[in-house]
């Protein structure tokens, strides 16, 4: 025998005993072990679930409010643009009579569309837009209506011609009114 062999069969085996409890005194303790296990589980599913229900509803939000600034801006653009071609309308209107006739039709065409869109200027603007808007519409109706008691053959060429000029002077001026008192509000962010 080789001295390797000898020194194994000279170990003996160790047996050592364990003195475990019985399986029913086990019992309890595996039971409150899951109960704070499926316990744990539960809190994170339903932290995860509530996170993603915040990220959802906070998307859902800034989405609401992205849709508000942008009918906003949609329904105070079509005020603006209103108001606009009815300004630039009137300059037609002292054209000649043929087109001036045909123009004095556009013009109150544009002064009704104005009307219609005034009606919710006053939730869509400030006070001074809306009273803007109010002189604007009267201004319009009155040069309207004057434009069909004036006829050309009634003024000399140079009063015609420092007409015209007047009448485009008063649609610039007008228009850049326009442009500045509207200018705060017609950024799409401006709510």
């Amino acid at each position: 025998m080789t001295a390797v062999a000898a020194a194994a069969s000279a170990v003996q085996p160790v047996i050592v005993t364990v003195n475990l409890p019985p399986a029913s005194s086990l019992l309890p303790i595996l039971q409150v072990c899951a109960t704070v296990f499926v316990g744990l589980v539960g809190v994170y599913v339903a932290y995860t679930i509530q996170t993603r229900q915040a990220a959802t509803a906070e998307r859902g939000a800034k989405t609401a409010a992205n849709k508000l600034r942008l009918d906003l801006f949609e329904k105070r653009s079509a005020i603006f643009s209103a108001a606009d071609d009815l300004i630039r309308d009137l300059c037609l209107l002292s054209s000649d009579e043929k087109t001036g006739l045909q123009n004095r039709g556009a013009a109150r065409k544009r002064h009704a569309e104005l009307t219609r869109q005034m009606n919710g200027a006053n939730w869509l603007f400030d006070d001074a837009i809306a009273q803007f808007l109010g002189d604007c519409s009267r201004d319009a109706w009155k040069r309207i209506t004057a434009h069909y008691s004036a006829s050309r053959d009634d003024w000399s060429d140079e009063q015609w011609e420092e007409h015209l000029s007047a009448d485009r002077d008063r649609v610039k001026a007008d228009t850049e009114a326009l442009e500045s008192r509207f200018k705060p509000f017609m950024h799409i962010d401006a709510a």
